[in-house]
């Protein structure tokens, strides 16, 4: 039980830095692109008959940004699920490293949560 304990805590770390990455680095750029996005909308711009935002300049890539936050976020939701699950069955046997990394998991996956799943939108 020791090794998915440490197992655990090594995917569990790794899925957290990559929620921190998320949250420092993806999340203010998708927010960005969302200012993009309704700038295109209030600019009052009419569209011809058969005429869609993306045919827009600027618009498909101001788009694809604004959806990196939740499509990266929603990886590390469910990055984070087995580490999680291997360290609650090494923390059952009383492993320290499966106590904390179960810990870490949980952070990392209620980053994927937050930022994923439009739960707290």
């Amino acid at each position: 039980m020791k090794n998915l304990g440490k197992i655990g805590l090594i995917m569990g770390s790794l899925c957290l830095l990559f929620g921190l990455y998320v949250i420092l680095v993806v999340v203010p750029a998708s927010e960005s692109g969302k200012a993009v996005m309704e700038q295109i909308w209030s600019s009052g711009q009419q569209l011809q008959e058969g005429q869609t935002y993306f045919d827009i300049p600027g618009y498909k890539e101001a788009y694809e940004v604004a959806e990196k936050g939740v499509d990266y976020a929603g990886y590390v939701f469910f990055a984070s699920m087995l580490p999680l699950l291997m360290c609650i069955i090494a923390s059952i046997k009383k492993d320290k490293m499966g106590m904390i990394g179960a810990v870490i998991s949980l952070g990392a996956f209620l980053i994927g949560a937050i930022y994923g799943t439009h739960m707290f939108s």
